[in-house]
């Protein structure tokens, strides 16, 4: 009877030790991905912050050129001001756009991440 229990006590022990080992090995796997995936938004962050810094130099480039055009000729001067504000707004709209784009897409990703971490 002692020697039944005691093979099964091993036995459930045995079985201890490789859940033990799959969840350290499954943990290990988890933190690799999230780090990986880190890395991954990092670069991505990184070239949305470029992208945005080269649109904030179109947006600057254009309000530059309004004032000149302003300057130099102020006949007509509504007509040229409707028109560069025109290109404002559409420069911000498609800045605007894309930044609300990244922004979907990387809640999109950290919820799915969020999922498989839950589960």
């Amino acid at each position: 009877m002692l020697d039944k229990e005691l093979a099964r006590c091993r036995d459930v022990a045995g079985k201890l030790k490789e859940l033990e080992k799959d969840n350290r090995d499954l943990t290990k796997q988890d933190t690799d991905d999230l780090r990986e995936d880190l890395v991954l938004e990092k670069l991505k962050s990184q070239q949305l912050s470029s992208e945005l810094d080269k649109l904030r130099q179109e947006l600057e480039k254009v309000s530059l050129d309004r004032e000149l055009l302003l300057q130099e000729d102020d006949s007509g001067s509504d007509t040229k001001y409707k028109i560069l504000e025109g290109r404002d707004e559409s420069a911000l709209k498609t800045t605007l756009a894309m930044k609300e784009e990244k922004t979907v897409l990387l809640e999109a990703q950290m919820e799915k991440k969020a999922a498989s971490i839950a589960s």
